[in-house]
């Protein structure tokens, strides 16, 4: 867990960082794309949602996951989920390191931050199924899908 403490309701909603059509070289093309055909959901989509996310078997360096989290933030994703879970890092690569730079960049000490949980690429595998309805404990560390 990061170290914020609330808890919050959402129905839970993920970007694929590695294929999030925000990112990557020619960026501002793919931004112009992304809105003219609503392939990214808009900052109103994102409210009340609870994000999941995990950088998969791909691991991308740090300064990657921080240009990711850069254009979440860019789009006020942080600014209206309710809460986000994040997988744990396959084989623990880059734990620390990417566990600083969620705290950096989303810096907000009233949204509730689950860290290195077990769902996605990593080991033991587990399943959030999109769009379902979550409620995230920071304080008990649980999620429980309703």
């Amino acid at each position: 867990m990061l170290p914020y403490s609330k808890k919050r309701f959402g129905e839970l909603l993920a970007p694929v960082f590695e294929k999030c059509p925000l990112l990557k070289e020619d960026f501002a093309n793919q931004i112009a794309v992304t809105r003219k055909y609503n392939i990214f959901p808009s900052a109103e989509e994102w409210r009340g949602k609870i994000l999941f996310a995990e950088t998969s078997e791909v691991t991308p360096p740090p300064e990657m996951l921080r240009e990711y989290l850069g254009a979440l933030k860019a789009e006020s994703v942080f600014d209206n989920v309710n809460g986000i879970i994040i997988g744990k890092p396959m084989n623990e690569k880059y734990y620390e390191e990417y566990k600083s730079v969620w705290r950096e960049v989303v810096n907000n000490d009233s949204l509730p931050m689950l860290y290195n949980v077990n769902f996605g690429h990593a080991a033991p595998k587990a399943i959030l199924p999109y769009g379902a309805m979550a409620h995230v404990d920071a304080n008990r560390h649980e999620i429980t899908l309703l």
